[in-house]
């Protein structure tokens, strides 16, 4: 699947419930993952008790592909000054499933 991103534009957070492979066509992206562990049982998550949440943020140009792990939740900005232009693939889709989940801002990113 073919998406373009203006200038500025973003993807919106979301996942994909089997994951997305992407390869950069034009332009460039930057992602955001907001990366902590599921809670346990106490309600306190692996990555409270290791300091916390946190956001990785990683550019994207024109000709490198990255891969989005099943369930990870992340926005794609493009920052850079034309249009940006991504293909995507998403395996592993339930039948019948949607290939994307739209997600809440985890607040773990600053400017978003």
């Amino acid at each position: 699947m073919g998406n373009t991103l203006a200038h500025g534009g973003s993807s919106g957070w979301h996942s994909h419930p089997g994951g997305a492979i992407v390869v950069v066509r034009q332009g460039e992206i930057t992602t955001y993952a907001s990366v902590g562990k599921g809670d346990d049982e106490q309600g306190e998550s692996q990555s409270d008790r290791e300091g916390g949440s946190h956001c990785v943020i990683t550019r994207y140009t024109k000709g490198q592909a990255f891969v989005e792990a099943p369930g990870e939740v992340v926005i794609g900005v493009n920052t850079g000054s034309t249009d940006t232009i991504i293909v995507a693939t998403f395996p592993g889709v339930p039948v019948g499933g949607a290939s994307r989940i739209d997600q809440p801002n985890p607040r773990t990113c600053p400017g978003f």
